[in-house]
């Protein structure tokens, strides 16, 4: 976000940006193995207080920030897993090429999901260290504008 976006926004225009949180408690705890910093989709990294700071500096008004109920957990965990691997000497197939799972295992991730991950990311989303940010921001109408764009 910078100058470009709001150039390109009218006045009342709305900008609406969801990035990585860096000071969600899973980029503390997965440091480098943390999906959220994931090259190239993230080149540049936010908190909450930083990109409104952002969006302030540009002029545009804060509409919401929040760190929505989502995890990259199961993601980063993975990462941790093929780089034990690695280390090992070994190397899963990747995801594309390898077969599916078996029911058992389907099942027990599965549970993991709806009970651990559901749980932890709605604690922390509550607490606003959520692995995500979701943001809405508007620019401001020029004074004496009818809002008819």
């Amino acid at each position: 976000m910078s100058k470009k976006v709001e150039s390109w926004l009218k006045p009342g225009g709305i900008f609406v940006v969801s990035v990585p949180n860096i000071r969600s408690w899973e980029a503390r705890f997965f440091g480098s193995y943390w999906y959220g910093l994931e090259l190239p989709r993230h080149l540049y990294h936010f908190n909450p207080e930083s990109l409104r700071q952002l969006a302030g500096t540009v002029g545009l008004a804060e509409v919401s920030v929040s760190t929505p109920p989502v995890t990259y957990a199961e993601h980063s965990l993975r990462y941790v897993f093929d780089d034990a691997l690695h280390h090992l000497g070994y190397s899963r197939e990747p995801l594309s090429t390898s077969k599916d799972a078996p029911l058992y295992w389907k099942i027990l991730r599965k549970i993991f999901r709806a009970t651990a991950l559901i749980a932890l990311s709605r604690v922390s989303s509550a607490a606003g260290s959520g692995p995500a940010i979701e943001a809405v921001f508007v620019k401001p109408k020029i004074s004496g504008d009818s809002g008819s764009n």
